[in-house]
């Protein structure tokens, strides 16, 4: 959404800053006064800005190392939405990126223009290459909620070593649960120790004509680099 906006708002040179980066660029640029900033929604700290306009997009149990569930997500957006001038409140970035430039007096043709050359975000859903007609995609995603309906998507479902990446008290995502999500949802799971197990047991799996799509943080951000390797080109043995 930061980044999008920033983009279609390019003619006024806005300076930006965001947890993502475009594809051709970095997370972040200082332009004129007028300064669109993605809030940092994995603590607290978002409540603290003063800003003119708030953007909320949705509210989910996310960061349970921080927040108590939904309820206590909602009231640190709440605070943040509180000291702002102006609430934009939308369930998809394009509405709310919609809104948010009327807010600015620029008209939706004049958005669609900024944002007709912009080519993307880097690990969302970005097109990595192709191999042997296969597709690989990667993705960010990494809560419950961004991957369900890819994962309710997929025929199969390769699975690595769940990443602790912060410490929490709240009940561990396990891969057994992970698993019987993607089995219930139709899926044949398939594990992996690490990324070059996993290249080779893709490999076997993929076709031409597929897709294979690498979700989540950590290492798994290497997996697609790897599979479109040169020197190795795992998916050319399909």
């Amino acid at each position: 959404m930061t980044v999008t906006l920033a983009a279609a708002v390019g003619h006024l040179n806005p300076s930006w800053t965001a947890g993502a980066a475009p594809f051709d660029g970095v997370n972040g640029h200082a332009g004129s006064g007028l300064l669109i900033a993605e809030g940092d929604d994995s603590g607290r700290s978002v409540a603290l800005y003063r800003p003119d306009v708030a953007v909320v997009l949705n509210a989910d149990d996310d960061h349970p190392e921080t927040f108590a569930g939904t309820a206590d997500v909602v009231g640190t957006l709440t605070d943040f939405a509180d000291r702002a001038r102006t609430l934009v409140a939308s369930a998809h970035d394009a509405g709310a990126r919609e809104v948010a430039g009327r807010v600015l007096d620029e008209a939706p043709q004049v958005l669609a223009a900024g944002l007709s050359g912009f080519a993307g975000v880097r690990r969302r859903m970005q097109l990595l290459g192709t191999v042997a007609g296969v597709r690989v995609v990667d993705s960010f995603a990494h809560h419950p909620a961004a991957i369900a309906a890819d994962i309710a998507a997929a025929d199969e479902v390769l699975l690595l070593p769940v990443r602790d990446a912060v410490p929490t008290a709240a009940d561990a995502v396990s891969g057994q649960g992970i698993e019987h999500a993607a089995v219930s949802a139709g899926a044949r799971v398939h594990g992996a120790d690490g990324l070059v197990q996993a290249a080779e047991v893709l490999a076997g799996l993929a076709r031409p004509g597929d897709v294979v799509l690498t979700m989540g943080v950590g290492a798994v951000a290497g997996l697609g680099a790897l599979l479109l390797e040169s020197s190795a080109r795992p998916l050319a043995a399909v």
